[in-house]
């Protein structure tokens, strides 16, 4: 005769709870970490569009002072206090100064179209170029 008087939970039960908790708890974590990571990439682009503001006034005190674009292209580079900016010569493997904010390096360079036009993007290791389909266009003023 079976003794119905033992209250409890089977190893079974136990199994299966243990097994369904811990997908739960992984899952919490995992959502946690790619929240975290589009927060991440968001901060970043929004530092990157900051900086496109900043390299458009760059673009603009450089060339009323008469600075030449043209050629194969330039890079600038903000000093650490990124008020003041220089600009240098462009590589193609980003392999010139980029500026630093947040311990995140940036890239900003440009090449010059025309004589008003100016194709420029920014272009950072871990997120990428700022704008991917074509680089931004600048007009300069006439």
């Amino acid at each position: 005769m079976k003794n119905s008087s033992i209250k409890g939970f089977s190893l079974v039960e136990i199994i299966v709870s243990t097994i369904i908790l811990t997908i739960g708890v992984f899952w919490v974590y995992k959502l946690i970490g790619n929240n975290m990571a589009l927060l991440w990439k968001n901060e970043t682009i929004l530092t990157m569009k900051t900086l496109e503001k900043n390299l458009q006034q760059c673009i603009l005190y450089l060339s009323e002072n008469g600075n030449n674009f043209t050629g194969s292209g330039f890079s600038i580079y903000f000093w650490d206090d990124l008020l003041w900016c220089e600009k240098w010569t462009f590589e193609e493997n980003y392999n010139f100064t980029g500026v630093v904010v947040n311990n995140q390096t940036f890239f900003l360079y440009g090449k010059q179209d025309n004589l008003w036009q100016i194709n420029y993007n920014i272009f950072s290791p871990e997120v990428g170029k700022l704008f991917q389909e074509k680089d931004k266009l600048f007009l300069l003023k006439k």
